[in-house]
């Protein structure tokens, strides 16, 4: 589904946004998404031909127009492989952390329902999942996670939920597949009780996502892309304290990825075939430690805000 934004000012912050940094055609993103994950989208983008890519100099937020997002029809054909809905993540710790006991608590995008029932077992937390789509809702439904799906009224229904507040909100890989993050953050505030929290996680496009671009990080997927200095920005726009911010260590599942982005970063710095092969060896071989990868940045950050 298409929404449609204005193409003069960043979606996040409203500043000015420059000319599109690059164009791809609908054509060689479906044949990338076929080749990748055997997955038809060209019906996600109905009579689109082209998207761009635009970048905002002020929050370093990558946005783009048409901002076009999957389809309930398309996550289902994405929730067939084991580990789309991942049942523990790295920033799952992080945010257990900075739960409260016995905290009122709503997840976007909550899949599974994984986080919520860990922080209800552990923490007591009074929790509810909000979902886009419909795959994975029976499956919660069978956890018993109390749950619902966007869309009209979502505000409305959440605070008939939580006429109190909520104490925490959580979006993790979530913000990236928004169409407009300034509205979602908007409604999160109107939900959040003063001094609530709100726990985010996002794929870091300053790492080594940017010299790779998988699939993945394309309409109709992730239609926005974050760095460290647009979560920086977020608390500037929104008025929000920022009180931690955390990188993900390189993952062992992240390892080929990682590679791939070193030796595409190699290239382009015009070190021989030779020695990158030389290099990709001994990485190779390094890289299977955790004790090293503990020290290299990986796929995530983390964010820890207060209103």
């Amino acid at each position: 589904m298409a929404e449609s934004i204005d193409e003069s000012s960043c979606i996040l912050c409203g500043r000015p946004s420059a000319p599109p940094r690059e164009t791809f055609s609908v054509d060689e993103l479906t044949e990338d998404w076929r080749r990748s994950f055997a997955v038809d989208v060209r019906p996600e983008f109905a009579n689109i031909t082209m998207v761009s890519l635009y970048h905002c100099s002020f929050c370093d937020l990558d946005f783009f127009i048409p901002a076009v997002t999957g389809s309930s029809e398309f996550y289902g054909e994405l929730a067939k492989f084991p580990w789309y809905y991942m049942s523990d993540k790295w920033e799952f710790s992080m945010a257990e952390k900075d739960v409260p006991h016995r905290a009122s608590l709503v997840e976007f995008g909550c899949g599974k329902g994984d986080f919520l029932k860990r922080v209800r077992s552990r923490k007591k937390a009074d929790v509810l999942g909000v979902e886009l789509g419909t795959p994975v809702v029976p499956e919660s439904g069978e956890r018993d996670i109390p749950m619902m799906r966007a869309g009209e009224g979502l505000t409305r229904r959440i605070r008939g939920v939580f006429p109190k507040g909520v104490d925490v909100v959580c979006a993790f890989q979530f913000l990236e597949h928004a169409a407009n993050p300034r509205a979602f953050i908007e409604d999160v505030l109107s939900v959040l009780r003063p001094g609530g929290r709100l726990l985010i996680s996002v794929p870091n496009d300053a790492g080594f996502l940017k010299d790779i671009r998988p699939t993945l990080h394309t309409p109709p997927h992730h239609v926005t892309r974050w760095s460290p200095r647009t979560l920086e920005a977020v608390a500037e726009q929104f008025a929000l304290t920022l009180d931690h911010l955390a990188y993900e260590p390189l993952a062992r599942y992240h390892r080929e990825l990682w590679l791939a982005a070193y030796v595409a970063r190699a290239r382009s710095l015009g070190v021989s075939p030779l020695e990158q092969k030389f290099r990709m060896t001994m990485l190779s071989f390094f890289l299977k430690s955790h004790l090293i990868r503990r020290w290299i940045r990986g796929h995530t950050i983390y964010a820890r805000y207060t209103v």
